[in-house]
């Protein structure tokens, strides 16, 4: 009885381990850019971002899926929503493809 508690210890606590390091991966591989919305394929589920100012702007491409988060001006909406000139906030992560998959859309619409 007492080798059968030990190693079901020792099982579930190699399980445990393992599963803080891949939430610490996931965590780890989490990225995030800044900047203006230039432009949006809601069909496509696209969202190209200028992220950065004058000489320094770099236009990212960004891929949203069914589990992307979309919010505007503080509510939850769809990606059709977000226009161009919004400011945005988006956490991606960088899918096996090379693509930058938007796990969450945060933006503020342009104040006219």
């Amino acid at each position: 009885m007492k080798k059968l508690s030990l190693v079901v210890f020792l099982v579930l606590s190699v399980f445990s381990m393992a599963t803080m390091m891949f939430a610490q991966d996931e965590a780890a591989l989490a990225q995030e850019a800044a900047g203006t919305v230039v432009s949006v394929d809601a069909q496509g589920q696209k969202l190209v971002v200028s992220c950065g100012t004058g000489s320094e702007a770099k236009e990212m491409a960004l891929i949203a899926d069914d589990a992307t988060t979309v919010e505007k001006d503080g509510v939850t909406v769809t990606l059709a929503e977000v226009a161009a000139g919004d400011a945005v906030t988006a956490t991606y992560r960088v899918d096996d493809q090379g693509r930058n998959v938007a796990t969450a859309i945060v933006t503020t619409a342009v104040q006219e």
